[in-house]
This record gives structure tokens, C-alpha cells and sequence, in this order.
């Protein structure tokens, strides 16, 4: 007897755990979608996702280079389609606009992205999709 209730505390336990990210109404269940973590982001979802943005946005600005730029780029917007895996790092989708020089610079900066924690969906490490547009 000991151990049916040891083990129907044990389920209850992990049942508890794996919904930690998820609601249920009526026969509709959600999963909360945590985004990647910027390595040395801290805090809140809030505080982890302002800090993505600044160190997203302090990366390209640091290593965008306009050396291949020319004025028939002037104007044009790039959009760089790309992903987090479930292990954390960058995998490039896609990109639309501009000149193929500066798609190809585009692609260059955004895969200098560090290693991040992974996303995830109801706890389990997930895929998370990004668009960044570069306005030249």
C-alpha cells in the first residue's frame, strides 16, 4: 500500500512540474512560449528580452559594414529569416531585400550571435523564429 501511494505522489509531483508552463480551459490546452536567453541576460522574461534586444542591436552596430555598399542600396531594407535551434544556436532561413553583397553581410553579422539558452514550449527546448530588418 505504501508504495501505490509513493507512486501516486510521485506522478501528482511530475504532472505538477510539467505544467508549469501551461494552462488548461476546457478542452484547450496552452503552452507558454519562453524565448532564447542572450548569455549574461538576467531577471524576468521582461528583463531577458529587453536585454536580447540591446545586445541584438549593439551586435550589428558594432559589425555591420557598409564597404560593399552602394547608392543603389541606399533606401533598401534587408530581412534576414533566421532561427534559435533547440540547441541554442543560429540557423540562417532566409533573406529578402537589397543588394546580394549586403544580404550576404546581413547573414555574415546576424550568424555572430553567441550560443544562447534555448527557447522553449511547455519546458521542452523548441525552435524560435526571428526577423531582423536592416534599413540602409
Amino acid at each position: 500500500m505504501k508504495v501505490v501511494i509513493l507512486f501516486f505522489f510521485v506522478f501528482i509531483s511530475i504532472g505538477a512540474n510539467a505544467q508549469k508552463e501551461g494552462s488548461v480551459q476546457g478542452n484547450t490546452v496552452t503552452f507558454k512560449e519562453v524565448a532564447p536567453v542572450w548569455p549574461g541576460c538576467e531577471g524576468n522574461e521582461l528583463e531577458k528580452k529587453k536585454c536580447f534586444n540591446e545586445n541584438l542591436a549593439l551586435l550589428i552596430q558594432k559589425n555591420f559594414s557598409f564597404k560593399n555598399w552602394t547608392q543603389a542600396d541606399k533606401g533598401s531594407r534587408i530581412l534576414v529569416h533566421f532561427i534559435i535551434n533547440k540547441d541554442g544556436n543560429v540557423e540562417i532561413e532566409s533573406t529578402e531585400g537589397g543588394s546580394e553583397a549586403m544580404q550576404k553581410e546581413a547573414k555574415r553579422v546576424i550568424l555572430l550571435l553567441p550560443k544562447m539558452k534555448p527557447g522553449s514550449i511547455g519546458g521542452k527546448n523548441t525552435e524560435i523564429n526571428y526577423t531582423v530588418p536592416f534599413n540602409l
